[in-house]
């Protein structure tokens, strides 16, 4: 029998809390980011860098989950598929972007449109349906603690909030699966928008949510960072689903679109949109820069500790 060097011999675990307690360890910081995964020790991305990779290090027998992870996670499934789906795109289909059938309404270029055709669409569909998982495990963390935390008493209003907002976060991930059947396949682009923008601010909602239940429960972990950003994203939550909603209702097709086959250039000239596209295109940007700071900017929240074993005789 081989012996192993003390050098990696795991130490023993610490003694687990009971499920929802949550405790503070005394243990001292490790100077190295490092986990057990299948008996090896590895030494992977810095905690805090990418919420993903966070969940995917939690050791499997004792685990303590941050609500806010699953909701950073999610956000970041999203822009990584955004920009895979993109640069696929841009390399051998650039055509559907161009001439995306959506563009005359708002001249600008959507997210949307580098995944809303093949192949991308069929990436986006993988990726994002990964997030319906994320945002229900995110509901239902989310319902656990405040129960904890609660005790006998009644929810204050920013815990329904950040409840209900975390739910309906949810839903919009299952809705969202929709975005490549409504739109792409039938033209209903009032319809994929509405869509999008239902997500948009249910996002909004949850970050919000997390914001406010967060300054009630522990005023001490906001800062002024994660004020302006819950402002900020506000902001580009109402900028972005104003025009999209403005260009829409405002829209008025070229004469001879339909009797004549003409590029979608010519159609913006012919019959351009009500709002600039540079201002229609400044809000999605503003809006996915806001997407992809919501893991470092969302404050951190009570975490909730969990214990797995394997009981034979139940």
């Amino acid at each position: 029998m081989s012996k192993v060097s003390p050098e990696y011999a795991p130490a023993p675990p610490p003694a687990s809390p009971p499920f929802g307690v949550e405790t503070a360890s005394t243990e001292p910081k490790k100077t190295k980011d490092e986990f057990v995964f299948f008996g090896r020790v590895c030494a992977c991305v810095p905690e805090g860098w990418l919420s993903i990779i966070d969940l995917l290090k939690q050791p499997i027998s004792d685990r303590t989950f941050y609500p806010r992870k699953y909701l950073s996670a999610s956000h970041e499934v999203f822009g990584m598929t955004l920009a895979l789906t993109w640069a696929i795109t841009a390399i051998g289909w650039r055509h559907q972007f161009i001439e995306h059938p959506a563009r005359p309404i708002i001249g600008s270029f959507n997210p949307c449109f580098g995944w809303d055709y093949y192949p991308g669409s069929h990436i986006a569909l993988v990726f994002c349906s990964v997030n319906v998982y994320l945002t229900w495990r995110y509901a239902w963390l989310e319902i656990t603690r405040t129960s904890l935390k609660r005790g006998g008493r009644a929810l204050a209003w920013q815990e329904w909030f950040a409840t209900v907002s975390a739910i309906l976060l949810a839903v919009a991930s299952n809705v969202w699966l929709l975005l490549w059947s409504i739109g792409p396949n039938d033209g209903n682009w009032t319809g994929h928008t509405a869509i999008f923008v239902f997500y948009a601010l249910s996002s909004y909602a949850a970050v919000l949510g997390n914001y406010l239940e967060v300054r009630a429960t522990n005023r001490a972990e906001i800062r002024v960072r994660h004020t302006v950003f819950v402002a900020l994203y506000a902001f580009a939550a109402v900028f972005l689903t104003t025009l999209y909603f403005t260009d829409i209702g405002t829209f008025v097709p070229c004469p001879w679109a339909n009797a004549t086959m003409i590029t979608v250039s010519e159609q913006l000239e012919c019959a351009p949109p009500i709002i600039p596209p540079w201002l229609t295109q400044t809000s999605d940007v503003l809006w996915m820069v806001c997407v992809i700071l919501i893991t470092k900017f969302t404050p951190k929240d009570s975490a909730i500790v969990m214990t797995t074993t394997l009981d034979d005789n139940l």
